[in-house]
């Protein structure tokens, strides 16, 4: 029906391991997040392929546009590379900023979301965060507790009632070779503590010494989790 080239229509800028962002598609309209000059963030009408507003001048890494609301404003959230970002749904305004960065800045893992609570995880040993989205206008983005655990790296955690259900990664980088390290863990998403979790912990580091002879029966592989 039509096809719309992100490179040449709004200057989209290239990511380091390459454009992976899922579109989102909320009642006829496309929202991208593509890190070009003054469209970090895009909204595209889906039945012919026009941009409707384009917002914003931060680099995007690999976390698609996240739909929220607070008090019935719907608005987009943002998971770039150096901030998280809260973008008018309607209209693309920019209403709020917060830094953000670990030293690594490839973010992957979608932000969860209950409202009033933003919860976002970061790659390899980073842990994750808690935000609160405020009820002023124009809304605040407001840190309320982070922790160590669950580094999702790639692979997006669950929410059910109040647990949190992932995989926290341990290794300091992803393996080829074997699956990586880490740990299933289930968090309580209110107070962020550790319901319970499974697979190495403090073997995690002795077994790097002798990854060829450790069985994989032992390792809990790095997964999606529905």
């Amino acid at each position: 029906m039509w096809q719309v080239d992100l490179m040449k229509k709004v200057s989209a800028k290239p990511v380091e391991f390459g454009y992976s962002c899922s579109p989102t598609i909320i009642a006829g309209v496309i929202y991208l997040p593509v890190g070009a000059p003054n469209s970090t963030m895009v909204a595209i009408k889906a039945a012919d392929g026009s941009v409707l507003w384009q917002s914003g001048t931060e680099p995007i890494s690999h976390v698609g546009a996240y739909p929220i609301s607070r008090n019935g404003r719907p608005m987009i959230v943002g998971y770039l590379k150096n901030t998280l970002e809260l973008y008018d749904r309607r209209t693309g305004q920019l209403l709020a900023t917060f830094p953000l960065t670990a030293g690594y800045d490839e973010h992957s893992a979608w932000p969860i979301y209950r409202e009033p609570i933003l919860w976002i995880s970061a790659p390899f040993r980073a842990g994750s965060q808690w935000f609160e989205i405020t009820d002023d206008d124009p809304p605040l983005i407001v840190s309320r507790s982070q922790t160590e655990l669950m580094s999702n790296d790639v692979c997006s955690s669950v929410l059910v009632d109040n647990n949190l259900f992932g995989f926290d990664l341990r290794d300091a980088q992803t393996k080829m070779h074997r699956p990586s390290r880490g740990q299933f863990r289930c968090l309580d998403f209110v107070s962020g503590k550790e319901r319970w979790s499974n697979g190495p912990s403090s073997g995690i580091r002795r077994a790097e010494t002798n990854t060829e002879n450790q069985s994989s029966s032992n390792v809990i592989g790095h997964a999606s989790v529905l």
